[in-house]
């Protein structure tokens, strides 16, 4: 398989960023500029990018570090240790990173790009505060504009800038950059997430889940309409992955307790071994609806940063807990999760 150009592996893994206000759809860019790939990666920044891929951020942080202290620094290296941080949420690093790719950037295009990724974070930790913080929010819409002046080409981060725009409040505004983003890229990556937002502004400022559709161990097809007043548990796991199998007995408990009401549990796999995720599945009793994500599609729609990840979705298809990693805790707050959904199944039903 050709390998991607860094740049493009760069906006997968901005996709998959973490976050607690569901902003799948911020990406670098629709398209990869031929200069982005002109240079190939040092061997160092070639396995920091592969350990990014396969969530081991701390490593990556580590590797990339080290490379940078040694190495001439350049935008690229410092955009993927931005990725490394923001796997791990630590948000002043990922600000402190792009700071320096802007500094050392030798294109215009790779310095809209780092004011681009650094609007992210912003927004994504603007997102971790209730309400969100407005200041951060205030910056994240400047780091957009100032990734514009750069590279007018740049069209999500107009999608981008308007949907920080409505998450602050101003919806009259937020739309406008939305539509021009709809103008220039109908088919972006973005385009639906655009238009819902347009009919209902709402959709940015609440928690929303990601549209999403599966095929089940049992040759089920499930989507998020069709299970629109229920409470469901999706939860994000790998056979040879620890701390997801101590979550198994916690998930079995839910699925046995509330056997009789509307809740929903699906497990989707991150394995690449389909014989591997079965024996798993067989071995610890995992009675319940799963299905394999080996692409990695849905982990991406749902931001998934490190595993196990845990996302309970009311009925109105808002996500009301977020779970991430494996704790004494775990069992409680997965249940507290539940229970504040089945106490909003009433008013989302009328």
């Amino acid at each position: 398989m050709r390998p991607m150009p860094w740049l493009a592996v760069l906006v997968a893994v901005i996709l998959a960023w973490p976050s607690p206000a569901a902003a799948s759809s911020f990406s670098s860019r629709e398209t990869v500029p031929q200069q982005a790939s002109a240079e190939p990666l040092s061997p160092a920044l070639q396995e920091a990018l592969r350990l990014i891929g396969k969530r081991q951020y701390e490593e990556a942080a580590k590797i990339l570090k080290k490379a940078l202290g040694k190495e001439k620094p350049t935008a690229r290296g410092y955009l993927l240790l931005a990725q490394a941080y923001a796997g791990l949420r630590a948000y002043k690093n990922v600000l402190e990173s792009c700071d320096k790719a802007i500094g050392c950037a030798a294109t215009a295009s790779d310095k809209a790009v780092a004011h681009n990724t650094k609007g992210i974070a912003l927004f994504l930790r603007a997102g971790e505060k209730q309400p969100p913080g407005a200041d951060d929010l205030k910056a994240a819409a400047e780091e957009f504009r100032a990734a514009l002046e750069l590279d007018p080409s740049l069209h999500t981060t107009r999608y981008n800038l308007g949907k920080a725009m409505l998450k602050a409040g101003d919806d009259a505004a937020g739309i406008e950059q939305l539509r021009l983003y709809l103008a220039v890229a109908p088919l972006g990556a973005a385009a639906k997430d655009a238009e819902r937002m347009i009919a209902n502004p709402r959709r940015a400022r609440e928690n929303f889940a990601p549209d999403f559709s599966v095929e089940t161990l049992d040759g089920e097809r499930l989507d998020l309409e069709s299970l629109r007043g229920k409470v469901v548990i999706v939860d994000f796991w790998a056979s040879w992955c620890g701390p997801c199998l101590e979550t198994v007995k916690y998930l079995r408990a839910i699925q046995k307790k509330y056997a009789a009401q509307p809740v929903v549990l699906l497990s989707i796999s991150v394995d690449d071994d389909a014989s591997a995720w079965r024996a798993a599945i067989a071995e610890g009793k995992m009675a319940w609806r799963h299905s394999l994500d080996d692409s990695g599609r849905i982990s991406k729609l749902f931001s998934v940063g490190p595993i196990p990840t845990t996302v309970v979705i009311d009925g109105e298809g808002i996500i009301r807990g977020r779970l991430v990693g494996y704790s004494e805790s775990y069992g409680f707050e997965l249940e507290d999760a539940v229970r504040d959904g089945l106490k909003r199944l009433a008013p989302a039903g009328k």
